[in-house]
């Protein structure tokens, strides 16, 4: 029963994120995990008292999608979130998992695992719904 107390909130992320166009696939850009600082996270980098999401890219595995972040952002900081972004290991599908669950792990020390989520998109969906499995997250939405 402790997840049906999230309920309210993570509908509220589904609702916002929902409305989301379909990913742009582009070329990899090389990034690693992101971390969330106060000028990249729309000033909440410090704030523990959110809730954290973490949001993960589609891409098939293959592609970065540069227009993620710029779409979700916005959308999960109106929604009350505290955005981290993570970019995981391309062409890689081991990797790329233990990359998420590394930076699932890292929030969740940090925050406590009733205070982080994950979305994700398309690739990103599957990533998300494997850290949900793995209890790395509160509860995930996949789209």
């Amino acid at each position: 029963m402790r997840r049906a107390r999230h309920l309210p909130l993570l509908l509220l992320a589904v609702l916002l994120l929902l409305a989301l166009p379909g990913a742009v696939l582009a070329a990899e850009t090389g990034q690693g995990v992101g971390e969330v600082s106060e000028e990249n996270a729309g000033g909440l980098g410090g704030s523990t008292g959110r809730p954290q999401l973490l949001l993960i890219h589609g891409g098939s595995f293959l592609y970065e999608d540069p227009t993620f972040e710029p779409l979700t952002r916005g959308r999960a900081i109106a929604a009350g979130f505290v955005p981290h972004y993570v970019s995981y290991p391309l062409d890689n599908l081991p990797a790329a998992v233990e990359r998420v669950r590394a930076e699932a792990r890292r929030l969740r020390q940090k925050f406590g695992l009733d205070r982080v989520y994950a979305y994700g998109s398309s690739a990103g969906a599957t990533l998300a719904a494997l850290l949900s499995g793995d209890d790395l997250v509160s509860a995930a939405v996949a789209k």
